[in-house]
């Protein structure tokens, strides 16, 4: 009436065989969902790049309201550098103060309504009292040449997150 010791043995559990075989399906199927994952995960590191540039200008903007005092945001196009002064003081040194945004994004260029289009040298956002700025827009690229644009409303605290590179609306004066 009792159990065989070679029934005891099959109802016990999966022979080798079967647990090669499962470990290899799923191997299989992990090599091909991580390098599709791996896409997803570089293309939220210019989403999280823009997110911390856009903290980064409130952060300067409320300083200017908080200090009363001029500030400028600075930007090294075709680099990931940014970084911030207060207007009044004497300029220390630059490469101290650098921040940089991301390994694999940088600031392509940037549109403000007074400079027009600027891609090369300093090129600065500047902050007042009341925390008004010059309308801009901050072109960030990727290094898959995906790209984001913050647009910046002048006065109000509105910073806007745009998936592309967006070109400036401009209005012709009658």
């Amino acid at each position: 009436m009792g159990i065989g010791l070679k029934q005891l043995w099959r109802i016990r559990g999966y022979t080798l065989l079967e647990l090669i075989l499962v470990i290899l399906i799923f191997s299989l199927v992990l090599s091909l969902a991580i390098p599709r994952l791996g896409g997803l995960i570089r293309s939220d590191e210019l989403r999280a790049s823009a997110l911390r540039l856009v903290g980064l200008i409130k952060d300067t903007r409320n300083r200017a309201m908080m200090e009363q005092r001029y500030y400028r945001l600075y930007f090294e196009p075709n680099t990931s550098n940014v970084w911030t002064e207060k207007i009044e003081t004497v300029r220390e040194d630059v490469e101290k103060k650098k921040k940089s945004i991301s390994r694999d994004v940088i600031v392509k260029g940037i549109w403000s309504g007074t400079k027009g289009k600027q891609s090369e040298g300093e090129v600065w956002i500047t902050f007042s009292p009341m925390g008004y700025c010059d309308g801009a827009l901050i072109y960030l690229l990727d290094d898959k040449s995906k790209s984001f644009t913050i647009q910046i409303n002048p006065f109000g605290t509105q910073i806007d997150l745009i998936e592309g590179e967006v070109e400036p609306e401009l209005q012709e004066v009658n």
